[in-house]
C-alpha cells in the first residue's frame, strides 16, 4: 500500500488561480530550471513575441546562449545510497551504470550529428533519440527518488485532486499504467489541455508524448527492480510510490506552470 500523505491544507481550490504562477516566476523558472527548461527551450518551443510579452522583456534584450561544446557529464547519484527505503544500493548502482552508458551514447551520437558524416542517417537518428531520452528519463527518475520530503507539495496536491480526485486514485492509475508498460510511466502536465496524465512508454523513444512537462518519472523496465524484487513488479511500484521526492516534483510543477503561462501569453 502506498502511504504517501498530502501536506495539510485547509482547502483545495480547483480554479486556475490556485495553480497560477506569477510573471516573476516565469523568469525565475526559466533561469533556474537548467537543461529541461531554459530560456532557449522556451524560445524554441514558441514564437518569440508572446514570450517576450509574458516575461516583460524588450525584444532586443534577448540573448540566445551559446551551444554546449563540451560532452555531457552524467550526474552523480551516489547520494542515493541508503536513502531509498526498499531499494538496495546494489540495485540502484547497477541501474545508475546503465544511465551513465546512455550519456556516453548520447555524446557519441551528438558528435556524429555535429560532424555531419553519418553513413547511415536513419540508424543514427534512431540511436540519437533513444540515447537522448534514455539519458533524460533516467536522470529525472533518479532525481525524484529519495525520502527527503515525504509529503506531496501543495501545487501537486491541487493538480492531483483536480484531475484524479484523490491521491489514492492517482497512484492506482500510475500503478495500472506501470503494470501495462515495459518501459516508463511519466506523470506529466499536458501543455495542450492543461491536465495531468500518467503517460506510458514501452521504450525510451516509443510512445513518448509531445507538448507536456514531466512531473514524476518511474522506470518500469525489469532492470529497475529485478535484483531486489525478481519479477514482482507490483511490490516495486508500491516501494516507488513511497520513495518519491515531492520537493523535486513540486519544483517541476512550478516549472511546468511557468512554461504554460509563457506559451499561453
Amino acid at each position: 500500500m502506498i502511504t504517501t500523505p498530502f501536506v495539510d491544507d485547509a482547502t483545495v481550490d480547483n480554479d486556475e488561480a490556485a495553480l497560477s504562477v506569477s510573471r516573476r516566476d516565469v523568469l525565475k523558472m526559466a533561469g533556474a530550471a537548467g537543461g529541461a527548461l531554459g530560456l532557449s527551450a522556451l524560445l524554441a518551443a514558441s514564437p518569440v513575441a508572446p514570450l517576450v510579452e509574458a516575461c516583460g522583456m524588450a525584444k532586443d534584450t534577448i540573448l540566445l546562449p551559446a551551444p554546449t561544446t563540451q560532452p555531457i557529464t552524467p550526474k552523480d547519484f551516489t547520494p542515493l545510497k541508503d536513502r531509498v527505503s526498499g531499494i538496495s544500493w546494489k540495485q540502484l548502482s547497477q541501474h545508475v551504470g546503465l544511465y551513465e552508458g546512455y550519456v556516453k551514447k548520447l555524446n557519441a551520437s551528438n558528435a556524429a550529428l555535429q560532424a555531419g558524416k553519418a553513413t547511415d542517417m536513419r540508424t543514427l537518428q534512431h540511436k540519437h533519440s533513444y540515447a537522448l531520452n534514455g539519458a533524460l528519463l533516467h536522470d529525472w527518475y533518479f532525481s525524484n527518488l529519495g525520502e527527503d520530503q515525504p509529503n506531496m507539495g501543495t501545487l501537486m496536491r491541487r493538480l492531483v485532486m483536480r484531475d484524479f480526485g484523490s491521491h489514492e486514485q492517482y497512484f492506482a492509475d500510475m500503478t495500472n499504467v506501470g503494470k501495462s508498460m515495459r518501459g516508463w510511466v511519466v506523470t506529466g502536465l499536458s501543455l495542450l489541455d492543461n491536465r495531468v496524465y500518467n503517460y506510458g512508454l514501452d521504450a525510451h523513444d516509443g510512445g513518448t508524448p509531445l507538448w507536456f512537462h514531466p512531473l514524476v518519472v518511474l522506470d518500469v523496465y525489469e532492470h529497475a527492480y529485478m535484483i531486489d524484487f525478481g519479477t514482482n513488479k507490483g511490490d516495486y511500484l508500491t516501494v516507488f510510490g513511497n520513495a518519491i521526492r515531492w520537493d523535486v516534483v513540486e519544483t517541476r510543477v512550478k516549472q511546468a506552470l511557468a512554461l504554460r503561462k509563457a506559451l499561453n501569453a
